[in-house]
C-alpha cells in the first residue's frame, strides 16, 4: 500500500512538473 501511495504522488508531482513545463513553454513564446 505505502508504495502505491507514492506512486500515485510521484505520478501526480511529475505530471504538475509536465503541465508547468507547457505551460512555462506556452507563455515563453506567445510574445513573439
Amino acid at each position: 500500500m505505502r508504495n502505491l501511495s507514492e506512486g500515485m504522488v510521484a505520478a501526480t508531482v511529475f505530471s504538475a512538473v509536465v503541465v508547468l513545463a507547457a505551460v512555462f513553454s506556452v507563455v515563453a513564446v506567445l510574445p513573439y
